[in-house]
């Protein structure tokens, strides 16, 4: 007997959540996970990459746009533009 065929109700615009995100919900404080996973849903699937105005970010996390220097980690890079 065949079971049945899973089909996702949303085939685009999601992404699974790994043990890397499920690392990053242990060891974040709620506003730097609340990035971190903003970050994820909205990054390019192939590259990794995502390009976003921070102000508007801060903005969509409700929060003053200074808040992303302050949460960034080191290793991510913001270029701003000029």
């Amino acid at each position: 007997m065949n079971a049945p065929r899973l089909v996702l109700k949303h085939s685009t615009g999601w992404f699974a959540a790994g043990p890397e995100f499920r690392h990053a919900l242990q060891v974040l404080p709620d506003a730097a996970f609340k990035l971190y996973a903003c970050l994820c849903a909205e990054a390019d699937r192939h590259t990794g990459r995502i390009v976003l105005d921070p102000a508007r970010l801060a903005q969509a996390l409700r929060r003053p746009p200074a808040w992303i220097d302050t949460v960034a980690p080191a290793t991510v890079a913001i270029r701003r533009a000029a």
